[in-house]
């Protein structure tokens, strides 16, 4: 595609573990909330949300509960990685109380090796209760000690030493709960079967190898994940039926592609194992965010992946990760904002943790009431307010990736990073970077640098047409960008391999002319204008441009929001409409995101007639825009 289309933006990157972290049939238009929804639906109020925010708080309020990690006090040196997957065991245990709020592993751990006094960091928190402990493990044995602390008193209202074998640790968060649940006078949802099948069979090793696989792919690093997928295949050999081990199996193999430069397994074995995990446990969160995350890869399957989110909000519905995970593909699809606004508030989420309610809240406010946005952003009481938007601002993006780049340097982060200095055209940093990636490999983020860098002075690997299809792992839809069907058609022509790829091309099944699937309709028209086919390629822009000028009419503040300004012009530039385009280009909404355009992409696909007096003012803007970007963030070439 020509620009990078970041409202598809990356789940995993925003979010931790779905354990600490996609149902009714609802009709495909409401679900992708395109311009074919009912336009007679009354619209939303931004006034919705924060309406129901103060009705919530005049409710029966929901009860807070933090899980601060663990102490190791094992005399054994490796021994911490164990007791943080226990710590996160507890987590996913503790959830299944029905009126008590369960916070995230992301709230938890950052207090890891802090000595703070508890006051404050429920505080912090705003939780109302949390619980500390400690682990001392000898071998088979351990001495695990648990406090359950009100946070306003700060008195005990449970403090216990359990002496359990390895083997019991399960059985142990069972007792754990029921002790909170009846300290707390609240109920349980339901029994935590999920490790059942498997409880009487495991040895202590495999038990305590099971709780820290998770810990080690949590770690987010190549070392770690490796590590967990050894643990998981010879875990597997032995209780293939066992949920909480497949469910974990198939969220490890999608954080291996997420994170790092492997691939071990392939998309449909990992989605048969978290789909065989749903049948054992409809309600495995590992299986649920799994497919949820595959799904919303894949703009034709984005309903699929909507309706596993709320699934499980619908049974962990003060879970941060799958509500975040659900907004996001609501953004994605680049939804009304009035309508994820009353999306929102449909889905009760007035116990969501305070952070997630006020970035949800500025989100709305940012699309349709800017100016309260900006007060509400300054007086916000919680962090990372901007996070439903910063994918929607290159500035924020930039510094967002770079950041993430500097904490953890895995495959993913340094592709994020090298993409972001690419659009700036800082390839001597990018170049630099390059080589901590495996280019040779035919990894997930190695493909993806190669393509986002293949229009750039990078010194890159030659990638024939043949594996470049494969790499790139078209099946049976057309879903590709006009950045990287451009690279396809290059390879393509450079190597005479045209008629190949037209033959491949009609194979596929076509974008659906919606909103959700923009971005592969301007790719489609555009291999369609290189192959020659000019007429269809510009009935299919003329199709697409009716589509954005509906919205547009109908949403403009999301229109405006959602910077639509992208497509509209290089569906104007397909069809070769460039007094229209030269017109929006002089109205266009947010300068600083022509940052997005590729210019030399551009002059490819457009090479035959880049003699237009368009273009020349557009590259113009764009540099300009990119100079401008490069001196705010101190980007020097």
């Amino acid at each position: 595609m020509l620009l990078i289309a970041y409202v598809a933006v990356d789940k995993i990157w925003l979010s931790t573990s779905p354990a600490t972290a996609k149902p009714a049939s609802v009709s495909s238009a409401a679900e992708n909330q395109s311009v074919s929804a009912n336009e007679n639906e009354p619209a939303a109020s931004s006034e919705l949300l924060a309406q129901n925010v103060e009705a919530d708080s005049q409710a029966e309020e929901v009860k807070v509960l933090a899980v601060l990690p663990f102490l190791n006090l094992s005399t054994e040196d490796d021994q911490d990685i164990f007791v943080d997957g226990l710590t996160e065991e507890l987590l996913n245990t503790l959830v299944r109380i029905r009126e008590l709020k369960v916070l995230g592993r992301t709230s938890s751990f950052a207090y890891k090796g802090v000595n703070k006094d508890l006051k404050i960091i429920a505080n912090e928190l705003d939780a109302d209760y949390l619980i500390e402990g400690s682990v001392r493990k000898s071998g088979n044995n351990l001495r695990i000690t648990v406090q359950l602390i009100e946070a306003e008193t700060g008195s005990h209202l449970f403090s216990d030493n359990f002496d359990r074998t390895l083997k019991d640790i399960f059985t142990l968060q069972e007792e754990v709960s029921d002790q909170v649940a009846a300290a707390l006078k609240l109920n349980l949802i339901h029994k935590d079967d999920r490790y059942s099948a498997a409880l009487d069979k495991l040895s202590y090793i495999e038990v305590e190898q099971l709780v820290k696989a998770r810990a080690l792919a949590n770690r987010r690093t190549s070392e770690g994940i490796k590590q967990a997928i050894n643990i998981l295949e010879e875990l597997l050999q032995k209780y293939p039926d066992a949920p909480a081990i497949l469910g974990l199996g198939a969220y490890v193999a999608m954080m291996e592609v997420s994170f790092t430069e492997n691939a071990s397994t392939s998309e449909e074995d990992r989605t048969a194992m978290a789909e065989r995990t749903l049948e054992l446990d409809p309600l495995n969160r590992d299986a649920l965010f799994t497919l949820a995350v595959t799904y919303d890869d894949y703009e034709y399957l984005v309903t699929k992946a909507q309706q596993l989110y709320r699934k499980a909000i619908r049974a962990y519905p003060y879970d941060s990760y799958f509500i975040k995970g659900y907004i996001l593909t609501l953004i994605s699809s680049f939804t009304p904002c009035e309508q994820i606004n009353e999306n929102v508030s449909n889905l009760d989420i007035s116990g969501a943790e305070k952070t997630l309610q006020n970035q949800i809240r500025y989100l709305i406010l940012k699309c349709l009431e800017p100016g309260k946005a900006k007060k509400f952003f300054a007086t916000a009481a919680t962090e990372d307010v901007d996070f439903f938007t910063i994918p929607l601002d290159f500035e924020a993006s930039f510094k967002k990736y770079k950041v993430l780049y500097e904490q953890n340097p895995n495959q993913r982060h340094i592709f994020s990073y090298i993409t972001s200095l690419s659009f700036l055209e800082d390839h001597s940093t990018a170049q630099s970077l390059m080589s901590s990636i495996d280019m040779n490999s035919k990894g997930f983020w190695s493909t993806n640098t190669y393509l986002d860098t293949y229009f750039t002075p990078n010194q890159l690997p030659a990638i024939k047409f043949e594996e470049l299809w494969e790499r790139m792992q078209i099946k049976d839809h057309f879903e590709l960008g006009s950045i990287y069907a451009s690279i396809l058609f290059d390879r393509a022509q450079k190597e005479e391999k045209l008629s190949e790829l037209r033959k491949r091309f009609y194979e596929l099944i076509p974008p659906e002319n919606t909103l959700p699937q923009i971005h592969s309709v301007v790719g489609y028209a555009l291999i369609l204008k290189k192959l020659g086919e000019n007429q269809e390629a510009t009935a299919r822009a003329h199709k697409a441009l009716n589509v954005l000028r509906k919205y547009k009419k109908q949403y403009p503040e999301s229109n405006q929001f959602y910077v639509l300004e992208w497509w509209e012009l290089e569906l104007l530039i397909i069809a070769k409409e460039y007094e229209q385009a030269s017109a929006l280009l002089e109205s266009y909404s947010y300068r600083p995101d022509l940052v997005w355009f590729n210019i030399p992409a551009l002059r490819y696909a457009y090479k035959d007639e880049l003699g237009h007096p368009f273009f020349k003012e557009f590259f113009s803007q764009v540099e300009l825009a990119k100079q401008k970007m490069r001196e705010k963030l101190g980007v020097k070439l």
